[in-house]
């Protein structure tokens, strides 16, 4: 039975709510730098005080959008709370891989945005870049355990280890690189994050990239298997 929300507990999940979708339309209107936390506050019609006590700092807050981006509708609910309550519930591994490949198409559009002010961040501000690094940490935790299901399952293909689909699983919903050349990034310091120059103006080409869709990502997906793949 699913545990019953106090009226204190609705009003501050709406609160948060309302500061996350605040800040997510100032940072993709205004810049991450140009947006600061009292103007997240006015915009959400909250003291300043309440950011500070709901989520935290800014690098915190960018964090939870990036979450409200990938969870879309379900959020505030994690991606991988809900996506192992719903592999758990599927004994087929095709359709496990099935709903990662329909995960990564829902939510793709919607935190592609986020990522890239993630990474033009990044490359000027070593505390995104530190975000950029635990979040990627993290996206190689959450496919490490839909690995773990399909190892339980007895569907990884033979020699491969649940670290080793995990990593393959990553591989296959990140974005193929493609060259850009938009002025997107300002910086003076040499030398960068992630061996991205901070004196360039161009997007790094190994960071911009196109997603795997529809049978690509269901053929990258389900090398992994024993199982016969299965279209998308």
């Amino acid at each position: 039975m699913k545990p019953v929300k106090s009226r204190q507990r609705i009003a501050a999940a709406e609160t948060q709510e309302a500061i996350v979708r605040a800040a997510s339309e100032l940072f993709l209107t205004r810049g991450y730098h140009a947006t600061s936390i009292g103007r997240i506050a006015a915009h959400a019609g909250v003291a300043v005080q309440t950011i500070y006590n709901s989520i935290g700092s800014k690098r915190d807050i960018l964090s939870r959008v990036l979450d409200f981006a990938a969870a879309g509708e379900r959020a505030p609910v994690p991606v991988a709370q809900f996506m192992r309550e719903q592999a758990e519930r599927e004994p087929d591994p095709r359709r496990i891989i099935a709903q990662l490949v329909e995960f990564w198409r829902g939510a793709f559009p919607r935190t592609a945005p986020v990522f890239r002010i993630i990474r033009e961040v990044a490359a000027v501000d070593d505390e995104i870049a530190e975000l950029e690094r635990a979040r990627a940490a993290q996206r190689l935790s959450n496919y490490g355990i839909a690995a773990t299901l399909l190892a339980e399952r007895g569907a990884l293909r033979p020699g491969l280890t649940i670290e080793g689909a995990a990593g393959r699983s990553s591989r296959s919903a990140i974005r193929r690189p493609i060259a850009r050349s938009s002025p997107t990034v300002t910086g003076t310091t040499p030398g960068g994050v992630n061996g991205c120059s901070r004196r360039s103006r161009m997007r790094c080409s190994d960071r911009e990239s196109a997603p795997l869709r529809g049978p690509d990502a269901m053929s990258a997906s389900s090398g992994m298997l024993v199982v016969p793949r299965m279209g998308v």
